[in-house]
């Protein structure tokens, strides 16, 4: 008896199984990509484009820069250069194929582009550079950072009485070791500029998820201080450096660049969704974009920049 009831479980169960299954014609909207732009520029440098066609989620994200593809750059002077040729552009260690143009960016002119390719609407945006906020002046210390040296960058500047967005950046001038990009072995020894990691002192003024981007909210108007902390032994590191060059001048350039709404919206979004992404409680995070008929970014950036010469 106990073996027919089984049986008979096992019976129903086959047959509430089939009866549940039911084939469900489900039809997704077919996905229409379009171009994603990518050109952040700034003062007294050329226009570099990255362009590539958009993908699906269920696309396998490798972006390969887009061919055929036509730029009409226009500045409000009613200057204009046509631009449809790829050209090799080394980025932080990184070959990609980008647009470049001949033209220069300059503080004070509004630019317009018009993206256009055979297999896509023509995407356009507009942008320009913000006037440069100068640095008034620099001092440095040596202090502890989680007990270790740490060379602290005090930075003033007077902020203008309107909304200002910056961006700050640390750059060293010293000795950098060229490695080949296939075996990654030691080729050569060459003065460069190199991007140098920071962290701001935990005051929570600039507390903006790691990211170097903030506004003028905390100091509208007024002449602000602006600190951050670098690592002493890796200063020490890079004047090491100097046996090969020994009459090479070794200097920290601190950069602060006034940048665009377009650029702080689109910078504080892509932080955002890097730190939602994987994480299964985060809300979705829409990356900003200004590109019409398009997904992408184009903004400008003014800079100015002071020394900090290392013995």
């Amino acid at each position: 008896m106990k073996a027919i009831t089984q049986l008979s479980i096992l019976a129903m169960i086959a047959f509430v199984n089939q009866s549940c299954q039911k084939e469900i014609d489900l039809k997704l909207d077919e996905y229409q990509p379009k171009l994603a732009i990518s050109s952040l520029f700034e003062q007294d440098s050329n226009f570099y484009f990255s362009i590539a066609e958009s993908q699906s989620v269920l696309d396998n994200d490798t972006f390969p820069p887009l061919e055929n593809v036509s730029i009409l750059l226009t500045n409000s002077l009613g200057e204009s250069e046509t631009i449809s040729a790829l050209v090799d552009h080394t980025f932080y260690y990184q070959n990609k194929r980008v647009y470049k143009s001949n033209m220069r960016a300059r503080e004070g002119l509004t630019y317009d582009i018009s993206v256009s390719h055979p297999n896509h609407k023509t995407a356009t945006a507009t942008a320009g550079i913000p006037d440069g906020v100068q640095i008034t002046s620099l001092d440095t210390q040596t202090v502890l950072e989680f007990g270790y040296p740490a060379l602290r960058i005090n930075m003033i500047f007077q902020d203008p009485v309107v909304t200002n967005y910056y961006e700050l950046k640390l750059f060293a001038y010293a000795p950098e070791i060229v490695y080949d990009k296939q075996t990654w072995e030691a080729i050569d020894t060459i003065m460069s500029f190199q991007e140098m990691y920071y962290s701001f002192p935990s005051d929570g003024l600039l507390d903006n998820g790691g990211n170097s981007i903030f506004s003028d909210e905390l100091f509208n108007g007024k002449e602000y201080t602006l600190s951050f902390n670098t690592d002493k032994s890796y200063i020490d590191y890079l004047l090491e450096g100097k046996e090969a060059f020994p009459e090479a001048e070794i200097f920290l350039l601190p950069e602060l660049r006034s940048i665009s709404k377009e650029y702080y919206d689109y910078q504080t979004s892509m932080v955002k969704y890097w730190n939602a992404d994987g994480n299964p409680f985060a809300q979705p995070v829409q990356v900003y974009t200004n590109i019409e008929n398009g997904f992408g970014i184009f903004a400008g950036f003014g800079k100015s920049n002071d020394t900090i010469w290392l013995d």
